[in-house]
């Protein structure tokens, strides 16, 4: 029977694969350790999975979403490395081992695919949407009865996250000009009214990536230390989570001066013309 590693950190959608690739008719080894220590160094990850590729021989090394530390050492063992994103964004994308030859990433998302894939080496790069285990979900039906079915029968059901628990906005907020908080407030505004068309990344200033990214630890990393459009894209993705996470728009109008408030507003609206205008063009 053929083997296959599977790098592993929780994520809940590790245990249908996991049970995919056996029907399969693959051995799956796990490697657990990040599911637990979620401040796994890459250093450490590389040593992880090295003692592991050196112990058994393995197909190909497969995960949730992309870890360079894990393409790294699949590049230098000449190993196949495959993974399937189930989050957008997943920021790992950018790093540079995106373009290491022994990947082969399946992108849940469309654009996400459309983004990165001209990054990637030919025929490294798969458009392939979420799928569910119909098997495990058809027993949780039929063993559910009528009461645990009745609690969750509704027209409409959301299922998923809306990143709340991850998102570090809030604190990052407070660090912020608040000329730098009504622009982006304006931002998510005049995006809320386009659909088609993606706004933020055009309308971030240097200075206001410079900003952010002296507020958030997280742009302060190896990977964003001289990516700038890592950066654009980390910002308002961020942003987004923060006000999905609530109710309605915050304003924060009332802490500025009338003279501030139309300055921001001329600002972005030249901005969005000049965004929306690319748009039309190309």
């Amino acid at each position: 029977m053929k083997k296959i590693l599977f790098y592993r950190y929780g994520n809940i959608c590790e245990p249908d694969l996991i049970e995919c690739f056996a029907r399969a008719g693959l051995d799956v080894t796990e490697e657990r350790t990040q599911i637990t220590k979620k401040d796994t160094s890459a250093s450490e990850t590389v040593e992880t999975v090295s003692g592991l590729l050196r112990a058994e021989s393995y197909l190909f090394v497969f995960s949730i979403n992309f870890f360079p530390a894990v393409s790294e050492t699949c590049r230098i063992f000449g190993l196949p490395y495959v993974c399937w994103t189930v989050d957008c964004p997943v920021m790992e994308l950018w790093s540079d081992a995106l373009r290491n030859d022994c990947n082969r990433v399946f992108f849940f998302d469309r654009v996400q695919y459309e983004t990165f894939s001209p990054r990637m080496p030919t025929g490294c790069a798969f458009h392939l949407p979420l799928a569910t285990n119909p098997d495990r979900w058809d027993d949780v039906i039929a063993n559910a009865g009528e009461t645990g079915l009745s609690a969750f029968r509704q027209e409409i059901s959301f299922v998923g996250s809306l990143y709340s628990e991850k998102n570090r906005f809030r604190s990052v907020r407070e660090s912020l000009r608040d000329y730098t908080k009504g622009y982006l407030e304006a931002v998510t505004q005049a995006q809320s009214r386009i659909y088609g068309c993606s706004l933020p990344e055009g309308l971030l200033t240097p200075d206001i990536v410079r900003e952010f990214a002296e507020a958030d630890p997280a742009l302060q990393g190896p990977l964003y230390a001289d990516n700038e459009q890592a950066k654009r894209a980390y910002i308002p993705q961020e942003r987004d989570d923060y006000w999905h996470e609530h109710d309605c728009i915050k304003s924060v109008a009332a802490k500025l001066t009338p003279a501030e408030v139309e300055a921001i507003e001329a600002e972005v609206a030249q901005r969005v013309e000049e965004v929306y205008q690319y748009c039309v063009t190309h």
